[in-house]
């Protein structure tokens, strides 16, 4: 095994923690984690990686480059990320250590957690209520010895060699379309795995988690960052929807990224004939929802939710067809259009306009209309003018069945 040789490290470099302005001076091979105890006073978690000018840097590297210290942990967006996937890694690390020939899958996030499988070739193993205990007992094993989780560097071949010991065929499938000639992995008491990110230096940093048996497998609970609570997770309807995304790729054959690469690659028709089932499938699902509205005539008001650029005006446009095909006459109601003239939005804490406040929304007038709606009475619904930041006049609408 030939370890792939990186650049030269830099010999000194000059940081500013931005949490009490101190300058720091780093010589050449002297990592963060010293730093990282010191200033662990001030967070609430373990510290998990540093920011250098924004950019990631991890605990165990010396900085290519002079600028601004942050350290962050589970509280930043970026730590949270970091913690999810060492969760990943010290749960998979546990299983393969209880049986060397299980391998977990993780398929989808579920709240505060993440759904894995555990697979021994490709038969489903459905863990029973001891294997569950055990798993979570090995993955707590694992933290109280704090071992240094690293990162290191191979040419592809070499790399691919090592994934394939570890009977992790279809990440090095991933390999085939990356123009780098290296790869890093990440090694941990023999265990060797592939990530797109980074992941915490060492397992004890791991250190709260639960693990819940779910449906066939189960559920790497992280804590939330508000409160460190690890909640039980429940939710039925999405981990169905999940599931069944899930299982209908695995019909169509693509259940990694690697197959989709290989689909592209070397089949137009192919490609064109999943934009079609994918575009079938959706309008089938929109088609049922459309249905089940019908059924109940007393139902008049349906409400679409999501964060932004989702596509909920574009589902609202889609199931108001399949409304219109049902004999129904739905008006959709966007809350774009109730947005408050542009002098009046609320800023964040960086002086940007924060749209995502509730206060960057008329309500009262958004409640009052849909009182009215409801009450078989006429409303004037607004329309907002994104270029000028302004809400202007729209259309009449006194319908008796309302999509919003």
């Amino acid at each position: 095994m030939s370890l792939f040789k990186e650049g030269a490290s830099v010999r000194k470099v000059v940081l500013r923690s931005r949490l009490d302005n101190r300058e720091i001076v780093l010589e050449e091979g002297e990592d963060l984690f010293h730093l990282a105890e010191e200033y662990q006073k001030y967070f609430k978690y373990r510290i998990l990686a540093a920011k250098v000018n924004n950019r990631i840097v991890e605990l165990f590297r010396t900085p290519d480059r002079s600028g601004e210290l942050d350290f962050i942990d589970l509280t930043d967006p970026d730590g949270l990320r970091i913690y999810q996937r060492g969760l990943v890694f010290l749960a998979s690390l546990a299983v393969r250590k209880l049986n060397p020939d299980w391998r977990l899958k993780v398929l989808h996030s579920l709240g505060k957690g993440i759904y894995c499988e555990i697979y021994e070739k490709d038969r489903l193993i459905v863990p029973d209520s001891q294997q569950v205990i055990s798993i979570k007992e090995k993955m707590e094993e694992l933290v109280q010895k704090d071992l240094p989780i690293e990162k290191r560097t191979f040419y592809k071949d070499e790399a691919r060699e090592i994934l394939l010991r570890e009977g992790l065929e279809k990440t090095v499938r991933l390999f085939k379309y990356r123009k780098k000639r290296t790869v890093k992995l990440y090694h941990c008491d023999g265990f060797w795995a592939y990530f797109y990110g980074y992941l915490p230096p060492s397992t004890g940093r791991i250190n709260v988690f639960d693990v819940q048996p779910y449906n066939q497998g189960i559920v790497l609970v992280h804590p939330d960052p508000k409160t460190g609570d690890l909640p039980t997770i429940h939710m039925p309807k999405l981990s169905r929807v999940f599931l069944e995304y899930a299982r209908w790729l695995s019909v169509l054959e693509i259940e990694y990224v690697s197959d989709l690469n290989d689909l592209i690659a070397h089949s137009e028709r192919k490609v064109a004939e999943l934009m079609l089932l994918s575009e079938a499938l959706h309008e089938k699902k929109i088609s049922d929802i459309a249905d089940e509205i019908t059924k109940d005539r007393r139902r008049r008001l349906v409400l679409i939710a999501g964060p932004s650029s989702s596509g909920k005006t574009t589902f609202a446009k889609r199931l108001s067809l399949q409304l219109r095909v049902n004999g129904l006459k739905p008006v959709a109601i966007s809350l774009d259009d109730y947005f408050v003239d542009r002098e009046k939005t609320p800023r964040d804490e960086n002086g940007n306009y924060d749209f995502d406040s509730i206060e960057a929304l008329d309500v009262d007038l958004f409640n009052r209309h849909l009182q009215d709606l409801l009450a078989g009475k006429e409303v004037v619904l607004p329309k907002f003018n994104f270029k000028t930041g302004k809400r202007m006049r729209g259309q009449f609408s006194n319908s008796k069945r309302t999509t919003s």
